[in-house]
């Protein structure tokens, strides 16, 4: 028989170590539990990284899929053949976690803008122990053959005597391309206009503004004369000329060569020399001078402060072009073109941004602050040769010139009007400089050494101002 109180210790002896058996009982089942929804964590975040890969890697080939159908649109496919490209874009572009294909759609609208979007259902590894099955993945993509939004391009070109021949001939095809390439993108004839400044010292604006309410100056006037003689004792009689003789002269600031017969003396006087009664009618014929500084830093005018005409000025540039939606008036402009004058180049940057303005001369722009970009391409092949007298352009100050040509470029850029600069066959570093600073951007800026370097910068920037890109 077991002694008095035996039972009771031999229990408590044991208590602590059943109670360390069923305290490891309970943790393994309170960990089981809980093991439960960290797991569900833990797949849920891997699944879920999954998916945005995959998410990630579908839009990759959306917008791959979009560009590529605004490159086969522009180059001539119907709709229904571009929708095509996009669907076998993406099917050969994306790889699915699980081997899935996923729905593709697309579209195009009348303006070259290809839409379009892709679905699939990407299956989980994890979270279907829990109930979700599969991860809805969507994307979304726009691309845009074209300027995007409207634009009004002007393209200003140097058209002084330096530019004469084969140079002359480069300009004009390469702006005609351009005008091409503006208007190869779906829907530009609505949403691009064009106008086309040519420029040597003067612009010539065209005679038909003579009687506008902007205009100063531009009534044609006559002179008249009686008839009569010169008796002068002092009037030469036959003059007696001396060997040939060659000299340099300067045409835009080009030297040439001439050969002239010099006067080395006349015979005493002869018989009187007499004229008939006549007259004279100066016919204004589109020369727009300049306004006082630092009116002719702006593009506003108005009656109250007009344009000064200048006369009698036998070699003006071909007139200028407004903006336009057609262009093969532009480019029949363009045509026209001549070679001759001398240089002032703030006169052509000036009538490029009265072409873009909304306000007077011509009030053809959209205005300022609306969404339509306003763009200005300039080329010029050489420095100033000329400075304003105001209103005339007969000046010999080329710092003076220069001066001008900043300040109305840094107000243009103020007017948010972007600027490309082509410097062609231009050696002045002043005038280079001044160029690179007018376009604001390295990359809106060309310095041209060849007649192909010249065109391939127009190329250039009819590919930057319609290039196919992802807009969404």
């Amino acid at each position: 028989m077991s002694p008095p109180g035996s039972g009771s210790k031999y229990s408590v002896a044991r208590a602590p170590r059943a109670f360390a058996a069923d305290a490891k009982g309970n943790v393994a089942m309170f960990f089981a539990i809980s093991m439960v929804p960290l797991l569900a964590i833990v797949g849920a975040g891997v699944d879920y990284a999954v998916g945005l890969r995959a998410k990630s890697e579908l839009q990759i080939a959306m917008d791959a899929a979009v560009i590529a159908g605004a490159t086969a649109l522009s180059q001539g496919s119907t709709n229904a053949q571009v929708q095509t490209v996009v669907a076998n874009f993406v099917a050969a572009k994306y790889r699915s976690p699980d081997g899935s294909a996923p729905t593709v759609t697309s579209s195009v609208d009348v303006t070259g803008k290809v839409t379009g979007a892709a679905r699939t259902a990407i299956n989980t590894n994890f979270m279907r122990y829990f109930g979700t099955t599969t991860i809805n993945v969507a994307v979304n993509a726009e691309a845009m053959f074209g300027t995007g939004s409207s634009a009004e391009v002007v393209i200003a070109l140097d058209t002084t005597g330096s530019m004469a021949g084969a140079k002359l001939a480069a300009a004009q095809a390469a702006a005609s391309q351009l005008v091409d390439t503006l208007y190869s993108a779906p829907g530009a004839s609505s949403k691009v206009k064009v106008g086309f400044v040519p420029f040597n010292y003067y612009v010539n604006i065209g005679s038909a503004n003579k009687n506008a309410s902007w205009m100063s100056g531009a009534a044609d006037y006559t002179d008249t004369w009686p008839a009569g003689c010169d008796t002068s004792p002092s009037y030469p009689g036959p003059y007696v000329y001396g060997a040939p003789v060659t000299a340099t002269g300067y045409n835009d600031g080009i030297p040439y060569t001439y050969t002239y017969t010099p006067v080395i003396s006349y015979s005493p006087p002869g018989p009187p020399a007499c004229w008939s009664a006549g007259s004279y009618t100066h016919t204004w014929g589109g020369a727009a001078g300049s306004r006082n500084y630092p009116k002719d830093l702006q593009a506003a005018v108005s009656a109250s402060d007009p344009v000064p005409a200048i006369f009698d000025v036998w070699d003006l540039p071909a007139p200028l072009a407004r903006l336009s939606s057609d262009p093969n008036a532009i480019k029949t402009q363009i045509a026209a073109m001549t070679a001759t004058g001398e240089t002032y180049i703030p006169s052509g940057l000036l009538w490029g941004w009265r072409i873009l303005s909304p306000d007077l001369p011509f009030a053809d722009g959209a205005p300022y602050a609306s969404t339509t970009k306003k763009i200005l391409i300039l080329m010029t092949d050489g420095a100033n040769t000329v400075s304003p007298t105001y209103p005339a352009h007969n000046g010999n100050n080329s710092a003076d010139a220069d001066n001008i040509l900043k300040q109305t470029c840094s107000n243009m850029r103020a007017a948010n009007i972007s600027v490309y600069t082509i410097a062609f066959q231009v050696t002045d570093p002043t005038i280079q400089g001044i160029l690179l600073d007018c376009a604001g951007l390295a990359a809106n800026y060309f310095n041209a050494t060849t007649i192909a370097d010249m065109q391939t910068a127009f190329s250039k920037i009819g590919a930057q101002l319609t290039a196919i890109r992802v807009s969404r």
